[in-house]
């Protein structure tokens, strides 16, 4: 629906833009099919978003959104993901995330992850490798909070990202391969002919 606004003495219809927290959804106005159809304008706009961005990333065959979309998706929905604390041990850090509804202030989800430092990947070549540096602690810090905001948004959110045809696991959440296979070494380019 259009609201109007009145600048400088001109009377301009704005668009309102839809919002929905999606426990709403379902009770929007006293009609299920209301709610799920505003859902699925949120997911179809979110989709086009997500591609065009590259906000998504894909782990066992399925797309899994990234921070990026998953922060997409509550600012359409109306809510956001705030760091409620982080905290340091001996192997890394743990952080907790809270989704609050703008409209109101209200926390509707909160998440607790952690990052350790002792985390590993492999690379192409079989050969693992620590993933995060002990001497630049804010990294792991950093990957604590953004695992726990994913999982937070992802609490309230992740039906919409499935009409989207997104998995409802945020990419951070997603485990890494460990028996990944080496890469074919390239093949090498013919000699020019002189």
């Amino acid at each position: 629906m259009a609201k109007d606004e009145i600048l400088d003495g001109e009377v301009v219809e704005r668009e309102s833009l839809p919002t929905l927290v999606p426990q709403d959804a379902l009770t929007e106005f006293g009609n299920p099919m209301r709610g799920i159809a505003r859902a699925s304008q949120i997911a179809d706009a979110l989709g086009e978003i997500v591609r065009a961005k590259n906000l998504s990333v894909k782990i066992q065959g399925r797309e899994h959104l990234k921070i990026e979309g998953w922060m997409t998706l509550g600012a359409m929905c109306g809510v956001v993901a705030a760091s409620a604390w982080t905290k340091p041990d001996e192997n890394g850090y743990a952080a907790r995330t809270e989704v609050i509804r703008l409209a109101t202030g209200e926390v509707i989800s909160a998440a607790e992850s952690r990052c350790d430092f002792t985390e590993q990947l492999q690379r192409r070549d079989g050969t693992l490798y620590d993933r995060w540096d002990r001497n630049e602690p804010h990294s792991c810090m950093s990957m604590a909070q953004t695992r726990s905001a994913s999982k937070a948004l992802a609490q309230v959110l992740r039906w919409i990202p499935g009409l989207a045809g997104f998995s409802g696991t945020p990419a951070e959440e997603m485990p890494r391969e460990r028996n990944v296979t080496p890469a074919a070494p390239p093949t090498p380019r013919p000699d020019p002919v002189s």
